[in-house]
């Protein structure tokens, strides 16, 4: 979920705004400068823009990561932009990603919330999930003890009940079972579940091709059902059917979630008058939030039922349960982390393999490169594994690539600063909201030649030093999709077990190309203008695709009898 700006309609929100414009315009000129610009003469460059509104109405309604890489070109890798009262400084380059975010990240690690999200939504900071809890010691604390093992949960959570309890909150206990369940190692004890999704996600591709005269097929909701029923078994431990009522709950309270950081809120952050407008947002979010904890404290409850029964499999929520101490956390609390998991693990995941599909229909030859590696590694008689990882290096460039060329979050969600700084000689002040473009750094021609080509290669390098143990220099790094720094993506391992399986499956089953029309020509899928998803997500806008299967033994590979 991204805390950027949405598209909305945004006239009859900005004519409101406007009525004050005139009065403070005058008080300007009565005044003269006030101690804001006298800040702003000390900040990285400006657009053009507005009195007073700024450039609000040049980002809003649009996709912001275009209009900041537009203005990159004349203001250079940092830049600012005036959203009303507050200022945003957009970083455009990884060099000043790594000299702020990464070397700074004590500085750099904030977080800046639409009030109604953080009060009403989380319930203040000490509900927030951790992807947007202000940075401090309770953050600190969280991300130190979510580096340990997960072995080592359980001997943390019994000293916790020896030692005074009021020294963690609960988010400290939540979010360090959030990061144990992620590790790379906890993630193999999830790996025959991902197997059974991505293998039913083939089956349900293999029948659909099948099924078709022409092999064409709608595949995007069936990548949706990979991702998503993937994270329900690893966090709650449930098997969901494709047309589990359970699916569309989830999409739309994390759709109505997604309303409370659209433009409307975000209006009111940039011009505080406008919270005394007879404007109903925070009964808004607390009806939305009162339907989001019921949904996800039904999945709970399900949990705590099968545990207190004994039939529990194994499965994040589990772990929580049995090791939280007596009374320490609550349902509510405990409820919190299935919905902070499904989110890092299950969105962006789909939409990756989304674009790689729509992508690979452009690059036959790329398709007949990645087969050509499989089928000397893996052969014909069965399918990829996670240890077949290290020895298909291309499969992994052209995951790599993808999440470069359309990273499913072009813009990150903004950080914020928690004390004052200097930085080239530029000012900038405490609580200033800090926006990394990654649709700017991964389109940068410096880093990456001829960046509207899809070109898996041009990560080989890396995934050879990776593959060797070798550590490559944060220049180097293929892309900045999870983020980066303190703030890195929670689900980062997950999410990558998740692609890795299910994009080799599916590249070593089918041919893709374009469908047809009525006159035997191909019909190109739009890869150049995505939709705006929840958020600011970009998503390939519907396509159908023909998948041909690659030799006759893909049936008996993916379990179909068709």
């Amino acid at each position: 979920m991204s805390t950027a700006l949405t598209p909305h309609s945004v006239d009859s929100y900005l004519l409101v705004a406007s009525g004050f414009i005139a009065a403070l315009l005058l008080r300007r000129l009565v005044d003269g400068p006030s101690a804001q610009e006298r800040i702003d003469a000390n900040l990285p460059a400006f657009p053009p823009g507005l009195p007073f509104i700024g450039n609000v109405h040049q980002v809003a309604g649009r996709r912001p990561e275009l209009q900041f890489t537009e203005w990159s070109k004349t203001l250079g890798p940092i830049f600012t932009v005036k959203m009303g009262v507050k200022r945003w400084i957009v970083l455009n380059s990884i060099d000043i990603v790594k000299d702020l975010i990464v070397d700074r990240g004590n500085i750099y690690s904030s977080r800046d919330l639409p009030e109604v999200l953080l009060n009403v939504l989380f319930r203040g900071d000490m509900g927030a999930p951790m992807p947007f809890m202000s940075y401090g010691d309770r953050w600190r604390q969280i991300r130190r003890i979510g580096e340990f093992r997960t072995q080592h949960f359980v001997l943390f959570i019994q000293q916790l009940s020896r030692s005074n309890l009021s020294e963690y909150s609960p988010s400290v206990i939540l979010m360090h079972t959030a990061h144990s369940a992620l590790t790379k190692a906890k993630i193999n004890n999830y790996q025959p579940i991902i197997d059974i999704r991505s293998n039913f996600m083939l089956k349900s591709l293999y029948e659909a091709s099948c099924s078709s005269p022409e092999n064409v097929v709608a595949p995007v909701a069936i990548f949706d059902f990979y991702t998503v029923s993937t994270m329900f078994a690893v966090i709650f431990g449930v098997d969901i059917k494709p047309n589990d009522e359970r699916i569309k709950r989830g999409n739309e309270v994390t759709q109505e979630a997604t309303r409370l950081i659209g433009l409307p809120e975000q209006l009111m952050e940039f011009f505080p008058l406008l919270k005394n407008m007879p404007i109903k947002t925070a009964k808004l979010a607390a009806a939305i939030r009162s339907k989001t904890e019921a949904f996800w404290g039904e999945q709970y409850a399900g949990v705590k039922k099968r545990v207190q029964e004994g039939t529990a499999g194994e499965c994040v929520l589990r772990e929580v349960i049995a090791a939280q101490p007596k009374e320490r956390l609550g349902d509510l609390q405990q409820s919190h982390i299935g919905s902070i998991l499904n989110s890092a693990g299950s969105e962006t995941t789909s939409i990756t393999i989304q674009w790689m599909c729509a992508i690979l229909a452009h690059y036959p030859e790329i398709q007949e490169k990645a087969f050509a590696e499989i089928e000397q590694v893996v052969g014909l008689d069965r399918l990829p594994t996670e240890n077949d990882e290290e020895n298909l290096p291309y499969i992994q460039c052209i995951i790599l690539e993808t999440l470069r060329y359309r990273a499913p979050a072009p813009v990150a969600i903004p950080h914020a600063t928690s004390k004052d700084d200097t930085y080239r000689g530029y000012f900038i002040p405490k609580g200033t909201t800090v926006v990394i473009n990654i649709h700017a750094i991964h389109n940068d021609p410096k880093r990456y030649p001829n960046p509207k080509l899809f070109n898996p290669e041009r990560h080989m390098n890396y995934v050879r030093s990776t593959n060797n143990k070798i550590t490559p220099e944060f220049s180097e790094r293929p892309h900045l999709a999870f983020s980066t720094g303190r703030r890195v993506c929670v689900g980062i391992n997950m999410a990558e077990r998740v692609l890795f399986i299910g994009i080799a499956k599916f590249l070593s089953c089918f041919r893709i190309q374009f469908p047809t029309d009525e006159f035997g020509s191909p019909v190109p899928i739009e890869i150049e203008k995505p939709k705006v998803g929840n958020g600011t997500t970009c998503i390939p806008r519907p396509y159908e695709v023909k998948l041909v299967p690659r030799h006759n033994g893909v049936g008996k590979l993916v379990g179909s009898e068709f």
